[in-house]
């Protein structure tokens, strides 16, 4: 029977279930059944029994037919709205068949892609900004385009060996801290590429067989003499600073240096807390969340001092409140230019925010206050086994930072609560305050 005489007995009114549902073949045969609507929608039974929609047209003078998916999985109406889309394709010049070809072909050539650095390099640098802290993120994001991007980018990450690693370490051996943040960079790159199976786990890890460079450790903290200049610098400044509009964050960025002298916190520690993360019961500051492992800064007397000073002569919400952005302010971003200033009339070289840390821990040891509290006291983990047993208790801590903060205050010249006084301030003026 031709195509003709078969199309003409198979004639069916398709848009109902129930008549699709009827359609039948015969044992061991292919049998169509058309739509008596819409010319070139059809039903295919299979020798099988298995039935499917399909769409049967011309295209350049070809013959072509495409499915439109299982009977069981795909209603009439469904199948007919399928149709009329490739309907409309094939009026406006395009072939559904082959368009379908193409797509699949396009799967299939980027499931064989060759995973290059760059591709990895950027799923990586996306985790990082998702799961660590900003500075970072953006750290490994400048190391990477300055340093591998350009070397390693392109090659396949399954390719990477050890002569490459060492090629671009050593050629930053002239500064040795970047090397060993650049390595770290791209060791990161490849175990990403192994977890997504994009590098065989066979192959490992080739910059663990590139050893880390020897840095140069930093030993700079405040003498005597500087400890004494800095006191001078911080009076002169908070007088000068007082003269300034309330939309400079300087004298903001001065009190959060002062805190740090006499507390050895770390500035992300300090820098964006508010009045609300005070505990002047405990004498804590609740770091929430915590920052590199430090949950709570411990105020001794003398930095407590500085507190009550401060709250008292403000009512924004953040202890070192930012310039306001529409009528709401933040927290203060940066030290730069008071940090600045203070080395300026200090006449100070070479001294770095994070040396505040280290010159705390020098005059901690200084007064007699154990290694094992100075951690404390600067956010340090005990290591080891020890973190089971050598437990710090709340009022050791207090006595220690009591000690270090009224050492560190009489050395800048800055008040020293008197021994014996409280230091305790009136909780609900201050909430009221706020």
């Amino acid at each position: 029977m031709s195509e003709g005489k078969r199309r003409t007995a198979n004639v069916r009114d398709l848009s109902l279930k129930r008549v699709a549902d009827a359609c039948r073949g015969e044992p061991g045969k292919r049998t169509y059944y058309w739509d008596s609507r819409d010319r070139g929608f059809g039903l295919r039974v299979d020798a099988n029994g298995v039935r499917s929609w399909l769409y049967d047209y011309r295209f350049e003078g070809r013959h072509r037919r495409i499915s439109l998916g299982l009977c069981a999985e795909t209603l009439p109406i469904e199948a007919r709205e399928r149709f009329m889309e490739l309907r409309r394709q094939v009026r406006n010049g395009v072939d559904p068949l082959e368009a379908k070809a193409l797509a699949r072909s396009a799967e299939a050539r980027a499931r064989a892609k060759v995973a290059t650095v760059d591709d990895v390099a950027e799923r990586w640098l996306e985790s990082l900004r998702l799961t660590k802290g900003a500075r970072w993120s953006a750290e490994a994001e400048r190391l990477y385009r300055s340093h591998v991007a350009t070397p390693l980018g392109s090659l396949p990450v399954r390719e990477i060996e050890v002569r490459h690693v060492r090629a671009v370490y050593e050629s930053l051996q002239a500064m040795r801290a970047t090397s060993n943040r650049v390595r770290a960079v791209i060791s990161g790159i490849i175990s990403r590429a192994i977890a997504d199976h994009d590098r065989d786990e066979s192959l490992g890890n080739p910059v663990r067989e590139v050893k880390k460079a020897q840095e140069p450790r930093r030993e700079r903290f405040l003498d005597d003499d500087e400890w004494t200049r800095l006191g001078d610098a911080i009076r002169a400044l908070q007088a000068e600073f007082a003269e300034l509009p309330e939309w400079d964050t300087r004298p903001a960025q001065l009190r959060c240096i002062v805190l740090l002298l006499l507390t050895g916190a770390r500035r992300g520690a300090v820098m964006p807390r508010r009045w609300a993360d005070v505990d002047w019961s405990r004498r804590v500051i609740r770091v929430e969340p915590a920052h590199k492992g430090t949950s709570e800064v411990v105020l001794g007397a003398a930095a407590e001092l500085q507190l009550q000073d401060w709250a008292k002569a403000t009512r924004e919400p953040y202890l070192f409140a930012g310039q306001p952005r529409d009528r709401r302010s933040g927290p203060i971003s940066a030290l730069t230019n008071a940090w600045a200033a203070i080395c300026h009339a200090a006449r100070i070289q070479n001294l770095r925010p994070h040396d505040m840390r280290r010159s705390f821990a020098v005059v901690a040891g200084d007064v007699g206050i154990s290694d094992h509290l100075i951690g404390g006291l600067l956010g340090h983990a005990v290591p080891g086994i020890r973190a089971r047993y050598a437990l710090r208790t709340p009022r050791a801590m207090i006595e220690a930072a009591d000690r270090v903060s009224a050492e560190i205050a009489n050395r800048l010249g800055l008040p020293v609560p008197a021994e014996g006084v409280a230091t305790t301030v009136r909780a609900q003026r201050l909430r009221s305050a706020r």
